[in-house]
């Protein structure tokens, strides 16, 4: 998300000067919370308000076919999909150099008359196909969406056409899902054309590269693998200068798969956006006395899951590959115990040095140990009126400290050391005027026992 940061912070500074601008927004994929997942965000161009229903099926057809291209395919679990259903006046887009593809406007307006001003012929060339007015495409989605990780729009026009970049742009041809994969290669994983785009499409890349020694190129690791080579691109000129690892990539041809340089990089991107550890349970510190602990993970799983889970108690490896672990008392040592669990992605799509040391996940907790004090706090009565009585046999030894809070977890009180007093504890609750108080009792320095005490 911190890449969209500074383009969000010129809206909300401009914010009092932008006319809100908000749209219905149709979820097509929803894996999990918009604040962790991947959120591709469709929105459309040259649709009338009335064509609107026609732009989420586009959509929807888009993320369907997205999800079937590997390795999208495999982590389709980390994204989810939306669309904001934004109008136009104009049906259709501009195509100066296709005028027989411009649609008649609804009524009459100004040469461009839809939202993000949309045009083929862009630079000249014929199929290339832009929003032109990207402001707008990002004061759009500040304001109807800005948790979005990947935007694109979506052209009404049967010519086909696209452009990738930032914004990626396509039509809905029926040919166009194709290069709206391709696009996307470009705006999500940074991917180079693996055919010669021209002089100044040429840098050190992923996938494309000016070094031919095996030992040294960056897809070392997948050469001979399925195709990957170094191979030289074509038709003379700076062109032999460069090399591509792939002679048959989506990036290249469109119907073609990925190739496995381009496979690595994407899910290299999701692993950067999206940790497979969704949440767990307990919370990261946690007493024990003598009942067993569950701790469970909430993992995203890629399809077939490729997560590896190694668990460790102080120092040991004690399970593998499980989602959750039951943690007795006779495994603990007296005190301080470290549990941990450390989440790898082990997908034979990835080749990547160190790749361990990048992208992986963990969770840690504390358990402390104590020791049994028998059956020895109960407290009375409750509900409770000035004073509260806390019975207990607990070992006079023992520095005893009870802390009052409210249910938001605010402290109302605290009495410590009571050393050496008699079996019965008289709290005195005058001046707290809560309906509901939590009662914690900590037993040399230790939480022991925590109670929902009522008030009349």
């Amino acid at each position: 998300m911190m890449r969209n940061l500074r383009i969000l912070v010129c809206l909300l500074l401009l914010g009092p000067f932008l006319n809100a601008q908000i749209f219905e927004v149709d979820t097509l994929l929803l894996n999990g919370d918009v604040n962790k997942y991947i959120n591709i965000v469709f929105m459309g161009d040259g649709y009338t308000e009335e064509e609107l229903d026609s732009f989420s099926e586009d959509a929807q057809k888009f993320v369907n076919t997205l999800f079937l291209e590997s390795p999208f395919q495999e982590y389709k679990n980390y994204f989810n999909a939306f669309a904001i259903r934004v109008p136009s006046l104009q049906s259709g887009v501009d195509h100066p150099g296709d005028a027989t593809d411009v649609a008649e406007p609804v009524f009459p307006v100004s040469d461009v008359a839809t939202k993000f001003e949309s045009t083929f012929d862009y630079l000249g060339i014929h199929r290339l196909l832009v929003t032109d007015n990207s402001f707008m495409v990002y004061t759009v989605l500040a304001e109807n969406f800005p948790m979005y990780d990947q935007p694109l729009v979506i052209v009404n026009s049967s010519h086909y056409g696209g452009a990738g970049g930032a914004i990626p742009t396509v039509s809905n041809n029926e040919n166009s899902a194709e290069l709206f994969i391709h696009e996307l290669g470009h705006s999500f994983a940074s991917l180079k054309d693996e055919y010669y785009a021209g002089d100044i499409y040429t840098e050190e890349s992923v996938n494309m590269t000016k070094e031919t020694d095996s030992e040294d190129v960056r897809w070392k690791k997948w050469l001979g693998v399925g195709g990957v080579g170094i191979h030289q691109h074509c038709c003379g000129g700076n062109s032999t200068d460069w090399y591509r690892p792939h002679n048959n990539c989506k990036m290249r041809f469109l119907e073609s798969p990925f190739c496995s340089i381009c496979k690595e990089a994407i899910i290299e991107k999701i692993h950067s956006l999206v940790s497979p550890l969704d949440s767990s349970t307990p919370e990261p510190s946690f007493v024990i006395n003598e009942e067993p602990i569950v701790y469970k993970l909430n993992l995203i799983k890629p399809e077939p899951n490729t997560l590896k889970t190694v668990w460790t108690l102080n120092g040991e490896h004690i399970a593998y590959n499980v989602d959750s672990l039951q943690i007795d008392t006779s495994m603990l040592f007296d005190g301080r115990n470290n549990l941990s669990v450390f989440i790898e992605d082990t997908t034979m799509l990835l080749r990547k040095d160190n790749h361990h040391l990048l992208h992986f996940a963990s969770k840690k907790w504390k358990i402390e140990k104590v020791e049994s004090f028998y059956n020895e706090i109960e407290m009375y009565p409750n509900p409770a009126g000035d004073f509260l009585n806390l019975k207990t046999t607990i070992d006079k030894a023992k520095n005893i400290a009870v802390n009052i809070y409210d249910v938001a977890g605010k402290k109302l009180k605290s009495l410590a050391d009571f050393i050496g007093l008699d079996d019965i504890i008289k709290i005195d609750l005058s001046g707290i005027n809560n309906e509901v108080i939590i009662v914690e009792v900590v037993v040399d320095g230790v939480p022991y026992h925590t109670e929902q005490v009522m008030r009349p």
